[in-house]
């Protein structure tokens, strides 16, 4: 480990943090980093679009990009005329796609003087940088990226990352983490020198040392504005739930690590581009956009802006004030998750060492139901305790290979599996797909079918169990409450809940990631304090107001929020001690 100075880097006027250790003397102090300002993002792309356009940024999509950002072309909150940029989304960003891979000293991707080289797609960064000014928006950079592979870390490298990044006239800049230049640390002092502030996005995904390459801040150190709690975030249905978890070991109810000027950040919005079923799927897209807002993530558009066609489908998700304004509100708390429960999984199926005598492990009795009259016909495997094995996605590969125990429903086609006696394969008619355990176990998912031993399921009737015989070792079925490849959460359901400023009360936003519709129950002594200290438990009645439809409800008087949330959608509701409809 290093050990820490007392040197200090102002990330800006309302926020001080001290540096970890770094090779190079920390600055004095001074400007750095970026403002507090808005948490608001523009259009980043590559990392945060790459799904967009991918390496294929250029001068000319890019500038076009901006062109979306400013157009004046929709209807926001009832007022025609009006932009994205009007919305609040202020800044675009260039992401991985402009280096010269190759065209620096000895093929890297900087010369001899440290300087990043840009390549042919970009033939004027400056002007690209001085259009987006002209347009009123911030523009940011890319930098110590993946594409060029540079392995060896130099002081001439940062110093000329910094000193291009200044005289470009960019605004802001994400630091990857593949390139050899991860000292945030010495990126900040650098900036620090400059006398310009910057904002700055610390993308190591999640990796948390005592390192000044760290992705994580403490309480004392934070030399960027907002920091990758995640891997990289897709517009697969469950990634943005799953980046969403990442954000809770920085969500202390006392002293949270993320803060102004320091901000947790699980990755761009995937808004617009999450398909269920083939299409976007609108209630799931507006989940994630809720779930952004009431952590205080950036939001940091990730969709194709260049796109009408894209962008229209969720306007009014990404420029609902009221949800925006969840997001940028600050009283003491970034907000996090408050309370979980159960949705359709009663639990899920693990496999392990055989001991079908302890009851803890719940390895008997497993049943194979038949569906119908056919002796060879549909069979849905029954659980110790009750339930269903039952299919969650298409299995791999081609999909996710999920499987739950849900309650039995002989009408449910997720719960219908036929088994093929003489290979003893569990098969899900829909996909082909077998069930199986995954290496060693203790997962159990659903794969392509191998007549491997991994796929290949004894079933004991008089023991009730079913297991699997791998080199020996023998591992038996049975059923967990925790998901073994730590996917809980996408079968649970979820609350998450911030304090607002003044008299705005506390928001929630409830998560309902099952296909089928689910009353949430939460008890009021559950959510945090209002931004004024008020304890909405101990009020007669708590005034309601739905965010997503912009109205006022009923108010709470029973001590309880409780609400249906219909299937892959959430609830958004601000409370409060103000007037509601009685």
């Amino acid at each position: 480990g290093h050990s820490h100075r007392s040197h200090k880097l102002v990330i800006d006027r309302f926020h001080a943090s001290h540096l970890k250790s770094s090779p190079m003397p920390a600055a004095a102090d001074g400007p750095a980093g970026m403002g507090r300002g808005s948490r608001i993002g523009g259009w980043w792309l590559d990392r945060r679009s790459w799904n967009a356009w991918g390496n294929r940024v250029s001068q000319q999509n890019f500038e076009a990009s901006i062109d979306g950002l400013t157009a004046k072309i929709w209807t926001i909150d009832g007022k025609p005329n009006q932009s994205l940029a009007d919305a609040g989304y202020l800044s675009a960003g260039i992401d991985e796609g402009w280096e010269g891979c190759g065209q620096g000293v000895n093929k890297t991707q900087h010369d001899a003087n440290g300087n990043p080289v840009i390549n042919s797609k970009f033939p004027d960064m400056r002007a690209t940088v001085a259009y987006g000014h002209a347009k009123g928006l911030k523009v940011g950079w890319y930098e110590n990226g993946c594409a060029c592979g540079e392995r060896v870390a130099l002081l001439q490298n940062y110093e000329g990352d910094v000193r291009m990044l200044n005289s470009l006239g960019f605004d802001g800049v994400k630091l990857d983490g593949c390139g050899a230049q991860r000292n945030m640390t010495l990126y900040a002092s650098l900036m620090n020198a400059t006398g310009k502030a910057f904002l700055i996005e610390n993308c190591h995904w999640g990796r948390c040392d005592n390192s000044d390459d760290s992705s994580c801040p403490t309480a004392e150190w934070c030399p960027f504005n907002w920091y990758r709690t995640s891997g990289d975030i897709n517009s697969s249905p469950m990634s943005w739930l799953g980046n969403l978890q990442t954000t809770i070991q920085f969500q202390d109810p006392v002293a949270p690590l993320s803060r102004p000027g320091c901000w947790v950040y699980p990755d761009m919005l995937e808004v617009g581009r999450i398909m269920v079923n083939g299409k976007v799927d609108y209630g799931w897209n507006r989940a994630h956009f809720g779930a952004w807002c009431v952590v205080s993530s950036p939001l940091i558009l990730g969709l194709d802006v260049t796109q009408t066609a894209v962008v229209a489908p969720v306007l009014d998700i990404i420029t609902n004030p009221e949800a925006i304004q969840v997001s940028q509100s600050w009283a003491g708390h970034p907000g996090g998750l408050v309370w979980s429960g159960l949705g359709a999984a009663l639990g899920f199926p693990a496999a392990r060492a055989c001991n079908p005598e302890l009851p803890a492990l719940k390895q008997s009795p497993w049943s194979l139901r038949p569906l119908t009259s056919n002796s060879s016909g549909p069979v849905a495997l029954v659980a110790p305790g009750g339930g269903c094995l039952t299919a969650r996605g298409n299995g791999y590969p081609g999909g996710a290979g999920g499987l739950v125990i849900a309650e039995c429903n002989a009408s449910d086609p997720h719960q219908t599996f036929l088994y093929r006696d003489a290979a003893l394969q569990l098969v899900q008619p829909s996909t082909g797909h077998c069930v199986d355990v995954h290496a060693g176990g203790p997962i159990v998912w659903q794969y392509g079918c191998t007549n491997g031993p991994n796929d290949q399921l004894h079933f004991n009737a008089s023991a009730g169990t079913v297991s699997v015989n791998l080199t020996g070792r023998e591992l038996c079925f049975g059923v967990e409450a925790d998901d073994p490849a730590g996917a809980t959460f996408a079968n649970s359901l979820q609350a998450w809940a911030k304090p607002l400023e003044a008299g705005a009360g506390v928001a929630v936003l409830m998560i309902n990631p099952d296909v089928t519709p689910h009353t949430v129950d939460i008890p009021m002594w559950q959510l945090p304090l209002t931004g004024t200290g008020q304890n909405l438990s101990g009020l007669p009645s708590v005034a309601v107001r739905d965010i997503w439809n912009r109205k006022t409800l009923r108010s709470v008087t029973t001590k309880r929020v409780t609400a249906t949330v219909g299937a892959m959608d959430s609830v958004f509701l601000r409370l409060s001690s103000g007037q509601a409809l009685s």
